[in-house]
């Protein structure tokens, strides 16, 4: 009896061992619909160089054992200027399933209209309830890059060059290119010369700004619409100088570029036109004289020459006598007549001709000789006394012009002896003694003042 109570005990233990305890079993997974949502915030960065447009996505991912079924999306901006879309829009329309374990992705688009970060919110309707999806824009300011061409000084808001290859009578052309170089498309304003009184478009003096690269007098085309650049982006512009026929000029033109980039909204070019004069010191005027046609700068001919008597000039055009159209007329406007004028296209009233060749100085690619008009063997360039012989160029008091020629240092009255001049220091000359001291030009005749006390230094000889 004992040994069956004891078998007993022991089947009810190995009973007891192998029951499965309930407390140690892991969770069901949660039944129904479980909708996840990556990002809730979703952040959209600037576009990439070029463009203005951006994209950026969010993933709704059905964590459940039922099917998640999306109702109804709205996306909503907390401004007035639509830049934020949603994507595959009718594929979002009437009731969309996600199924247990899978995903679908919702895109959102952002094309910069302004240079404004913008926020929004997409409400998502489903059955795991509403959500809400927060939208941000990284901030677009723009930015703007001047470049100019021939190159010049560029530096913040301002940029300067030069045009001097222009003949009276041609053009030469310039480019001036805005580049939007950082967020948010660069919005042009306004773009003129400016002067004393307002800001004109189009044209200024003998300034001309054109739309394009390429323009030239005939085909310049005005700003009609001021650009709108995408990051990226570039638009550049021709700025003509056209140097009028007669007379040499020299001109200053103020382009002015306002516009809304954030770091040179206000930005300046200075253009400086010269007109070009082919001389010995400069024989080509951007290509002309270069002895080949280049049509598109407006040559008509190139015979690389200085000979106006020919069938081309110095401008590159053909001559009156090529043309049979000579008269009486004054090309360069400096009073002498074409024919009789030995510069016809380089105003030099005066006619100077240092070598005597017929071509003016104005025009002669030869260089003038060095002259010494008083024979000291000094050239006149560099003698202090360039009319009067004085080949040591003294000079005592230094003020650049030689002793035998500076009227400081003459006799106003050369036929009065021992006349007071100048009272310097104290000196002895010839055993005289003076307490004065007189400089005289002439000769100082011993006796003519003989009292003790008094000194004079003389110019010229001195004569007991």
């Amino acid at each position: 009896m004992q040994h069956t109570l004891l078998s007993l005990r022991r089947l009810a233990l190995l009973s007891l061992t192998f029951v499965p305890s309930l407390a140690c079993e892991n969770p069901k997974p949660a039944s129904g619909p479980v909708l996840s949502i990556q990002p809730r915030v979703l952040v959209i960065g600037l576009p990439g160089e070029g463009s203005d447009y951006q994209e950026a996505s969010v993933s709704l991912t059905n964590e459940g054992d039922a099917d998640v079924l999306i109702t109804g999306l709205e996306l909503t901006e907390d401004d007035d200027s639509p830049e934020l879309s949603l994507l595959d829009a009718d594929d979002w329309t009437g009731r969309v399933t996600i199924e247990p374990g899978t995903s679908k992705t919702l895109r959102v688009g952002w094309r910069l209209l302004d240079a404004q970060a913008d926020t929004g919110q997409i409400t998502l309707r489903s059955n795991d309830g509403d959500r809400v999806i927060e939208l941000e824009t990284a901030d677009p300011d723009p930015s703007l890059l001047v470049t100019v061409s021939p190159s010049g000084e560029v530096s913040g808001a301002s940029a300067s060059l030069m045009m001097s290859e222009a003949m009276a009578g041609s053009f030469q052309r310039a480019t001036v290119t805005l580049n939007s170089v950082a967020g948010a498309p660069l919005s042009v304003d306004q773009l003129c010369w400016v002067n004393e009184r307002d800001c004109v478009e189009h044209r200024f003096e003998s300034f001309l700004v054109c739309d394009g690269a390429e323009a030239t007098p005939e085909s310049c085309e005005p700003i009609s619409k001021l650009p709108l650049l995408p990051m990226g982006a570039a638009h550049t512009l021709s700025v003509l100088f056209t140097p009028p026929a007669g007379p040499s000029i020299r001109e200053v033109g103020r382009l002015r570029i306002l516009s809304d980039a954030s770091n040179a909204p206000d930005f300046l070019v200075t253009i400086t036109g010269e007109t070009c004069v082919r001389s010995g010191e400069r024989p080509l005027c951007g290509l002309c004289g270069d002895g080949e046609l280049n049509a598109e700068l407006g040559e008509v001919c190139d015979d690389g020459n200085f000979d106006e008597s020919d069938d081309c000039d110095n401008r590159c055009q053909p001559t009156c006598a090529a043309l049979g159209s000579c008269s009486e007329r004054d090309s360069d406007g400096d009073g002498v007549i074409d024919g009789e004028d030995n510069c016809d296209l380089a105003p030099n009233p005066g006619q100077e001709d240092c070598d005597q060749d017929g071509r003016g100085d104005a025009c002669d690619e030869d260089e003038c000789p060095a002259t010494d008009e008083d024979g000291d063997g000094l050239a006149d360039d560099i003698d202090n006394c360039p009319e009067l012989s004085n080949p040591d160029q003294a000079d005592c008091d230094g003020d650049g012009v030689g002793d035998a020629c500076d009227s400081g240092l003459c006799d106003p009255t050369p036929g009065a002896m021992n006349y007071l001049l100048i009272r310097q220091g104290f000196i002895q000359a010839g055993g005289v003694q003076v307490g004065d001291r007189y400089r005289v030009q002439g000769t100082l005749t011993s006796g003519a003042h003989q009292s003790s006390g008094e000194l004079y230094i003389t110019w010229g000889g001195f004569r007991p």
